[in-house]
């Protein structure tokens, strides 16, 4: 699968403590033209903006929403 897909895989010794904290500090160095999300994020539109040169956070409140 990695020779399929072209991709670099990481392990974290330290997750039990860290958790993915210290995952994201050990591939800083991929990261740099990066766009991370949660894991279970569906997108059904991109809302990224194209222009973002530093780190950003987005966050937005969703009325009437109770299965979290």
């Amino acid at each position: 699968m990695i020779n399929k897909y072209n991709v670099n895989l990481m392990f974290n010794d330290k997750y039990k403590i860290c958790n993915n904290g210290y995952t994201m500090y050990l591939v800083r160095g991929y990261l740099s033209d990066s766009f991370i999300l949660e894991g279970d994020v569906y997108l059904t539109k991109n809302f990224l903006s194209t222009d973002i040169d530093k780190s950003t956070y987005f966050s937005s409140v969703k009325e009437d929403f109770d299965s979290e």
